[in-house]
């Protein structure tokens, strides 16, 4: 951008046309970040549902019990990884919704489900983020499949806020896009961002190959 020779027109060009547009870039790619994310997690989910709602896999052979919850611990896992972004990101997107003044008003339910999944979720994330930061005080302190078993941990605690974020992600999206972006907004509302900084994360292997 080039700005005029005159302080106070530069200002006013930064403040009325830089500012406003980078917020938008900044928020367009957070949006873009959940989606993203999302998106890696409805492959499998719905790979997952497939297969419980045959009750066998692809090649006839009957699911147990025993079979069906290893699966849905080997996709908690996974999925774990993608919904951390959503959990760092979201609160402060869904927070610049207004979906009663959108052309949308009919979305207001649909928010309210997304905003009150992420205060469920609260709590799991804050429970990856503190033995992240513990643990990696200590390198090399887990096994890769001890870290595994974790993430199954918390993505089994989160898994009906998953489920609501995929159900409602397409609203989430419309909203999200015709929200603005203006100036600095209260984390506190709907959801307190849990992360002032993001260790390094663990490390991470593919979910477990489901026989299908």
């Amino acid at each position: 951008m080039v700005l005029p020779a005159e302080p106070d027109r530069a200002a006013s060009t930064i403040t009325g046309t830089f500012l406003p547009a980078y917020r938008r870039a900044l928020h367009n790619r957070d949006v873009n970040t959940v989606l993203a994310a999302l998106e890696r997690i409805r492959d499998e989910h719905q790979t997952l549902q497939a297969i419980k709602d045959s009750g066998r896999y692809t090649d006839g052979v009957p699911l147990s019990s025993r079979l069906i919850d290893g699966m849905e611990r080997a996709f908690a896992d996974h999925a774990w990884i993608s919904f951390r972004t959503v959990l760092e990101l979201a609160p402060e997107l869904v927070a610049r919704c207004h979906p009663a003044t959108s052309p949308w008003p009919q979305d207001t339910a649909a928010l309210t489900r997304l905003h009150s999944a992420l205060v469920d979720s609260e709590e799991a994330l804050r429970e990856a983020t503190t033995l992240s930061t513990n643990l990696y005080a200590i390198p090399r302190t887990l096994h890769t499949h001890e870290w595994s078993h974790i993430r199954a941990q918390l993505g089994m605690s989160a898994l009906q806020a998953i489920e609501t974020w995929l159900a409602d992600s397409e609203i989430f999206e419309r909203q999200a896009r015709t929200a603005q972006p203006t100036g600095t907004t209260a984390l506190s509302t709907p959801g307190q961002r849990a992360l002032t900084t993001r260790p390094a994360p663990p490390p991470t292997t593919s979910a477990p190959t489901a026989h299908r």
